[in-house]
Protein backbone atom coordinates (compact mmCIF):
# COMPACT_ATOMS: atom_id res chain seq x y z
CA UNK A 1 0.00 0.00 0.00
CA UNK A 2 1.50 3.54 -1.04
CA UNK A 3 0.05 5.89 1.21
CA UNK A 4 0.66 9.45 0.72
CA UNK A 5 2.36 11.82 3.60
CA UNK A 6 -0.65 14.03 3.57
CA UNK A 7 -3.61 12.56 2.53
CA UNK A 8 -2.80 8.74 2.71
CA UNK A 9 -2.40 8.30 6.70
CA UNK A 10 -5.45 7.55 8.57
CA UNK A 11 -4.15 6.17 11.80
CA UNK A 12 -0.59 5.80 14.03
CA UNK A 13 0.98 5.23 17.13
CA UNK A 14 1.77 8.72 17.87
CA UNK A 15 -0.86 10.06 20.39
CA UNK A 16 -2.01 12.81 18.45
CA UNK A 17 -4.66 13.19 15.60
CA UNK A 18 -4.96 10.00 14.33
CA UNK A 19 -5.28 8.51 17.36
CA UNK A 20 -7.61 5.61 17.31
CA UNK A 21 -11.35 7.40 18.43
CA UNK A 22 -12.99 3.54 18.27
CA UNK A 23 -12.88 2.36 22.04
CA UNK A 24 -10.40 0.24 22.67
CA UNK A 25 -9.09 0.36 18.78
CA UNK A 26 -5.72 0.08 17.64
CA UNK A 27 -3.49 0.90 14.77
CA UNK A 28 -2.70 -1.62 11.95
CA UNK A 29 0.58 0.63 10.64
CA UNK A 30 0.83 -1.53 7.59
CA UNK A 31 -3.37 -1.55 6.34
CA UNK A 32 -3.32 2.02 7.91
CA UNK A 33 -6.27 1.62 9.51
CA UNK A 34 -8.34 0.72 13.10
CA UNK A 35 -8.81 -2.65 14.46
CA UNK A 36 -10.16 -3.73 17.72
CA UNK A 37 -7.97 -5.67 19.45
CA UNK A 38 -7.89 -9.65 18.69
CA UNK A 39 -5.86 -12.43 21.32
CA UNK A 40 -6.45 -16.33 20.44
CA UNK A 41 -5.54 -18.07 17.43
CA UNK A 42 -7.79 -17.26 15.42
CA UNK A 43 -6.64 -13.51 14.52
CA UNK A 44 -4.98 -13.79 11.35
CA UNK A 45 -8.45 -15.27 9.72
CA UNK A 46 -8.75 -13.31 6.52
CA UNK A 47 -6.26 -10.88 7.22
CA UNK A 48 -4.57 -9.52 4.14
CA UNK A 49 -1.00 -8.14 4.73
CA UNK A 50 0.70 -5.40 1.85
CA UNK A 51 3.86 -7.04 0.74
CA UNK A 52 6.62 -7.01 2.72
CA UNK A 53 4.54 -7.44 6.57
CA UNK A 54 2.89 -10.79 7.89
CA UNK A 55 0.03 -11.16 10.23
CA UNK A 56 1.36 -11.42 13.63
CA UNK A 57 -0.64 -14.66 15.13
CA UNK A 58 -1.00 -13.23 18.77
CA UNK A 59 -2.62 -9.92 17.58
CA UNK A 60 -4.18 -10.68 14.12
CA UNK A 61 -2.42 -7.29 12.93
CA UNK A 62 0.42 -6.88 10.65
CA UNK A 63 4.25 -6.55 11.02
CA UNK A 64 7.19 -6.88 9.63
CA UNK A 65 8.80 -10.23 10.96
CA UNK A 66 11.68 -9.79 13.23
CA UNK A 67 13.08 -13.10 14.50
CA UNK A 68 10.75 -15.74 15.48
CA UNK A 69 7.27 -15.32 16.85
CA UNK A 70 8.11 -11.35 16.43
CA UNK A 71 6.87 -8.76 14.77
CA UNK A 72 7.45 -4.89 14.07
CA UNK A 73 4.12 -3.40 14.26
CA UNK A 74 5.46 0.03 12.62
CA UNK A 75 6.79 2.81 14.12
CA UNK A 76 5.83 6.34 15.70
CA UNK A 77 6.67 9.46 13.50
CA UNK A 78 9.83 10.70 11.22
CA UNK A 79 10.53 12.21 8.32
CA UNK A 80 10.37 9.09 5.71
CA UNK A 81 8.04 6.76 7.69
CA UNK A 82 4.81 8.10 4.95
CA UNK A 83 7.27 8.46 1.99
CA UNK A 84 7.46 5.84 -0.84
CA UNK A 85 10.94 4.40 -0.14
CA UNK A 86 13.38 5.07 -2.90
CA UNK A 87 16.42 2.44 -2.77
CA UNK A 88 19.15 5.05 -4.04
CA UNK A 89 18.10 6.78 -0.88
CA UNK A 90 18.30 3.79 1.60
CA UNK A 91 21.64 3.18 0.38
CA UNK A 92 23.04 6.36 1.32
CA UNK A 93 24.39 6.93 4.51
CA UNK A 94 23.70 10.09 7.15
CA UNK A 95 25.72 13.18 6.50
CA UNK A 96 26.46 14.78 10.07
CA UNK A 97 25.83 18.46 10.12
CA UNK A 98 27.56 20.65 12.55
CA UNK A 99 26.40 23.27 14.63
CA UNK A 100 27.59 26.11 15.96
CA UNK A 101 26.39 27.96 19.01
CA UNK A 102 27.80 31.80 19.19
CA UNK A 103 26.95 34.18 22.29
CA UNK A 104 27.62 37.48 21.23
CA UNK A 105 26.11 38.84 24.18
CA UNK A 106 28.30 40.48 27.31
CA UNK A 107 27.08 38.39 29.85
CA UNK A 108 27.55 34.49 29.83
CA UNK A 109 24.78 32.10 29.24
CA UNK A 110 23.56 28.38 30.43
CA UNK A 111 22.16 25.40 28.52
CA UNK A 112 20.84 22.15 29.49
CA UNK A 113 23.63 19.71 28.72
CA UNK A 114 22.74 16.37 27.49
CA UNK A 115 24.93 13.20 28.73
CA UNK A 116 26.39 13.16 25.26
CA UNK A 117 26.24 16.86 24.19
CA UNK A 118 27.51 20.16 26.33
CA UNK A 119 23.77 21.48 25.58
CA UNK A 120 20.19 20.45 24.34
CA UNK A 121 19.00 20.91 20.97
CA UNK A 122 15.94 20.27 18.73
CA UNK A 123 15.25 19.40 15.23
CA UNK A 124 11.64 20.65 13.73
CA UNK A 125 10.05 19.91 9.97
CA UNK A 126 6.69 20.85 9.18
CA UNK A 127 4.96 18.24 7.67
CA UNK A 128 1.02 18.12 7.01
CA UNK A 129 0.19 21.19 8.36
CA UNK A 130 1.86 20.85 11.68
CA UNK A 131 5.11 20.67 13.73
CA UNK A 132 6.82 17.63 14.10
CA UNK A 133 9.57 17.13 16.60
CA UNK A 134 12.77 14.43 15.16
CA UNK A 135 13.37 11.97 17.91
CA UNK A 136 17.02 12.28 18.17
CA UNK A 137 19.73 10.03 19.52
CA UNK A 138 21.66 12.76 20.53
CA UNK A 139 19.19 13.84 23.16
CA UNK A 140 18.08 9.95 24.29
CA UNK A 141 19.32 8.49 27.65
CA UNK A 142 19.71 4.85 27.94
CA UNK A 143 18.35 3.67 24.58
CA UNK A 144 16.56 0.51 24.41
CA UNK A 145 17.45 -0.45 21.01
CA UNK A 146 15.32 -2.81 19.20
CA UNK A 147 17.78 -5.67 18.10
CA UNK A 148 17.46 -7.15 14.22
CA UNK A 149 15.44 -10.33 15.58
CA UNK A 150 13.78 -10.80 18.96
CA UNK A 151 12.63 -9.15 21.86
CA UNK A 152 14.10 -5.80 23.22
CA UNK A 153 16.90 -6.08 25.82
CA UNK A 154 16.12 -2.95 27.79
CA UNK A 155 18.45 -1.59 30.47
CA UNK A 156 17.58 -0.31 33.35
CA UNK A 157 19.88 2.48 34.05
CA UNK A 158 20.44 5.57 37.04
CA UNK A 159 20.20 8.64 35.41
CA UNK A 160 23.37 10.73 35.52
CA UNK A 161 23.02 13.84 37.71
CA UNK A 162 22.28 16.94 36.22
CA UNK A 163 24.97 19.45 34.44
CA UNK A 164 24.88 22.71 33.13
CA UNK A 165 27.10 24.42 30.24
CA UNK A 166 27.86 27.54 30.01
CA UNK A 167 29.17 29.69 27.31
CA UNK A 168 31.12 32.80 27.94
CA UNK A 169 30.79 36.37 26.25
CA UNK A 170 32.19 36.18 22.88
CA UNK A 171 32.76 32.50 22.77
CA UNK A 172 31.09 29.73 20.38
CA UNK A 173 30.37 26.24 21.00
CA UNK A 174 30.48 23.35 18.39
CA UNK A 175 28.54 20.17 18.25
CA UNK A 176 27.14 17.62 15.86
CA UNK A 177 23.77 16.12 14.71
CA UNK A 178 24.72 12.77 12.99
CA UNK A 179 21.86 13.18 10.31
CA UNK A 180 19.55 10.55 11.47
CA UNK A 181 17.02 9.54 13.85
CA UNK A 182 15.91 7.45 16.52
CA UNK A 183 12.59 6.60 16.67
CA UNK A 184 10.32 4.58 18.62
CA UNK A 185 8.63 0.86 17.21
CA UNK A 186 6.74 -1.63 18.56
CA UNK A 187 7.98 -4.85 19.32
CA UNK A 188 5.75 -8.20 19.88
CA UNK A 189 6.88 -11.18 20.40
CA UNK A 190 5.46 -13.61 23.07
CA UNK A 191 3.55 -10.21 24.80
CA UNK A 192 0.56 -9.28 22.87
CA UNK A 193 0.90 -5.71 24.29
CA UNK A 194 4.63 -6.02 22.79
CA UNK A 195 7.50 -3.69 24.05
CA UNK A 196 8.99 -0.19 22.56
CA UNK A 197 12.05 -0.10 21.40
CA UNK A 198 14.21 2.82 19.55
CA UNK A 199 15.04 2.09 15.96
CA UNK A 200 17.92 4.11 13.73
CA UNK A 201 16.26 6.13 10.46
CA UNK A 202 18.38 7.63 8.07
CA UNK A 203 16.88 11.66 7.94
CA UNK A 204 15.55 12.51 4.86
CA UNK A 205 17.32 15.71 2.67
CA UNK A 206 14.73 18.75 3.49
CA UNK A 207 14.03 21.92 5.08
CA UNK A 208 14.66 21.48 8.76
CA UNK A 209 14.16 24.24 11.79
CA UNK A 210 17.35 23.96 14.05
CA UNK A 211 16.05 25.43 18.03
CA UNK A 212 18.98 25.67 20.95
CA UNK A 213 17.32 27.10 24.11
CA UNK A 214 19.72 28.62 26.92
CA UNK A 215 19.27 30.69 30.10
CA UNK A 216 20.89 33.84 31.93
CA UNK A 217 21.53 32.22 35.21
CA UNK A 218 22.24 28.92 36.92
CA UNK A 219 21.43 27.06 40.02
CA UNK A 220 23.76 25.55 42.01
CA UNK A 221 26.74 23.90 40.93
CA UNK A 222 30.91 22.83 40.42
CA UNK A 223 33.16 23.22 37.75
CA UNK A 224 34.00 20.11 36.19
CA UNK A 225 37.70 18.91 36.16
CA UNK A 226 38.17 18.58 32.29
CA UNK A 227 36.11 21.23 31.71
CA UNK A 228 35.75 24.71 33.77
CA UNK A 229 32.61 25.90 31.72
CA UNK A 230 30.96 22.21 32.61
CA UNK A 231 29.36 22.83 35.73
CA UNK A 232 27.73 19.47 37.77
CA UNK A 233 25.22 19.15 39.96
CA UNK A 234 23.53 22.43 38.71
CA UNK A 235 19.94 23.24 37.02
CA UNK A 236 19.60 26.23 34.80
CA UNK A 237 18.25 29.79 35.72
CA UNK A 238 17.27 33.04 35.03
CA UNK A 239 14.71 33.84 32.07
CA UNK A 240 14.74 31.39 29.04
CA UNK A 241 15.69 32.20 25.64
CA UNK A 242 15.30 30.24 22.50
CA UNK A 243 16.76 30.98 19.04
CA UNK A 244 15.67 29.07 15.81
CA UNK A 245 16.86 28.92 12.63
CA UNK A 246 16.14 27.34 9.13
CA UNK A 247 18.71 25.29 7.07
CA UNK A 248 18.51 22.63 4.41
CA UNK A 249 19.69 19.08 5.31
CA UNK A 250 22.07 17.78 3.80
CA UNK A 251 24.13 20.93 5.03
CA UNK A 252 27.56 22.02 3.09
CA UNK A 253 28.47 24.83 6.35
CA UNK A 254 28.07 24.51 9.71
CA UNK A 255 24.23 25.64 11.04
CA UNK A 256 24.90 28.77 13.35
CA UNK A 257 22.51 29.77 16.18
CA UNK A 258 23.14 33.47 17.54
CA UNK A 259 22.83 34.74 20.95
CA UNK A 260 22.69 38.55 21.54
CA UNK A 261 24.67 40.74 19.32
Amino acid sequence: MRIEPCTGRACELDEGPLDCAGAGQICDMFRNRCVPPCEGPQCCAGVRCPAGSACAPAVGRCGVPAGQGCFDMGTTWWTGRDIPTDPRQEAARPSPVAIEVQNGSSAPIYFDSTWQQPLRFDLYQAACGRERRLELAENHFCPCPCPNEGPPRCRDCGRPPPSVQRLRPGEKLRIQWSGSEEVWSRRICDKPQGEMCLAPRRTLPGVYTLEVCAYTDVAGGRPDKQDADRLALATPAGARQCRRVEFRYPATTAVIIRFGG
